[in-house]
């Protein structure tokens, strides 16, 4: 059974892919946030991450393609009203991070020799 959590600015929803738990935080203060952007790749220097606020799931896999500069290949249709809010770790590599969108939202990963596919579960 699936839990749905509805988040409002200032709420935070934390996962852990360790022990594929959730938790959900509810606070009243507004965070500051850090919109990825082609146009500002690679002068994130001063943040560990890059926060992508409600981004339609085919947008945030288009800029982490040309962050990580590897090619990632999805269908728009399987991503249809997806869309992500998230922060991601620098250090994190790109197969963690598409790994970890997949889980949350029901699709698949598959690294090729061109790079990653993503589909539709």
């Amino acid at each position: 059974m699936y839990k749905y959590y509805y988040l409002f600015p200032g709420d935070e929803f934390y996962f852990d892919r360790r022990t594929q738990s959730a938790k959900f935080v509810s606070n009243n203060r507004p965070k500051a946030v850090e919109k990825v952007d082609k146009k500002v790749e690679g002068k994130n220097d001063a943040t560990n991450w890059f926060m992508f606020n409600n981004q339609n799931l085919a947008q945030v896999f288009d800029q982490l393609s040309a962050i990580y500069n590897v090619k990632i290949d999805y269908a728009a249709a399987d991503l249809k009203n997806m869309n992500f809010i998230g922060k991601i770790e620098k250090t994190d590599s790109i197969e963690t991070i598409l790994n970890d969108i997949a889980l949350l939202n029901n699709l698949s990963v598959v690294k090729n020799e061109s790079g990653f596919s993503i589909r539709k579960k």
